[in-house]
């Protein structure tokens, strides 16, 4: 029984080694960010990390093309956060922002949280990325929609005619050079040394509304544009790691045996 026992033991041994080298390689590192307003934004004050014009009259036929609706990042209750995903190429801001349709002046007329989750993809996930020295272009074929950004937004509150609870659909959109999004250490409309925000990264995009009509609605102020601060590296352990454990378990085991 102790024989048996022992071959066991050494097999899991050599199990859980083999597939160590193994886990190295599925090893990924994965970086997040908190996003704020940015202090530029066209429309400050407020200032904003989101902004939608003619966002309203998309969804309920009502207002201007024109009206500015922006949407705050680092208010009491906002909750943002971009974060990449190497393993995927892809870039994903998540969270909860707040504003509504922006009169200047530090106010609105009438505000709503808003939960969003937008993805980019083609994120070229190169080995050597500084997390706090980014210098990351997403970039198509030229002006118009992409499908390389996508996702939504919803109103948790009733505002100006928009019922809470409803959603609409994001997509990304290219400049005259195809390029839909941007994340920096360029001080990227920061008013430097002054900001608070300089020399942290800045990150900036053009979108358009879709899911109502045929083709995606877009207007020239319907983009990100917020600053970040990098808050954690994630690395997160492969399945495989569970058969080192395991593996180094037996080897001690062995050794004591040996030692008896």
């Amino acid at each position: 029984m102790k024989a048996i026992a022992s071959t066991i033991i050494a097999a899991m041994a050599c199990l859980g080694i083999a597939t160590a080298s193994d886990a190295d390689a599925t090893i990924i590192t994965s970086h997040s960010y908190t996003l704020f307003s940015h202090p530029d934004g066209d429309q400050a004050p407020p200032i904003y990390g989101l902004r939608l014009d003619g966002i309203e009259r998309y969804l309920t036929g009502s207002g201007r093309v024109s009206d500015s609706w922006t949407f705050a990042f680092d208010t009491v209750t906002a909750d943002v956060v971009l974060h990449d995903d190497p393993l995927l190429n892809t870039f994903s801001i998540t969270g909860t922002g707040i504003g509504g349709l922006d009169v200047g002046g530090g106010s609105h007329v009438a505000s709503s949280a808003v939960s969003f989750n937008f993805t980019y993809t083609g994120f070229d996930a190169a080995a050597d990325f500084d997390p706090l020295n980014p210098d990351i272009t997403i970039s198509d074929t030229g002006r118009g929609a992409s499908e390389k950004g996508f996702g939504s937004i919803t109103f948790e509150q009733s505002v100006l005619g928009i019922d809470a609870g409803t959603s609409v659909g994001l997509i990304a959109w290219g400049d005259n050079s195809g390029r839909l999004f941007s994340f920096q250490s360029n001080n990227h409309r920061l008013d430097c040394p002054q900001s608070e925000h300089c020399g942290f990264p800045v990150g900036w995009g053009w979108m358009g509304l879709t899911g109502l009509t045929a083709s995606p609605f877009h207007t020239t102020s319907q983009d990100w544009l917020f600053a970040s601060r990098y808050v954690v590296t994630q690395v997160p352990l492969p399945q495989t790691a569970l058969f080192l454990l395991v593996g180094l378990a037996g080897v001690f085991s062995l050794r004591r045996r040996n030692r008896v």
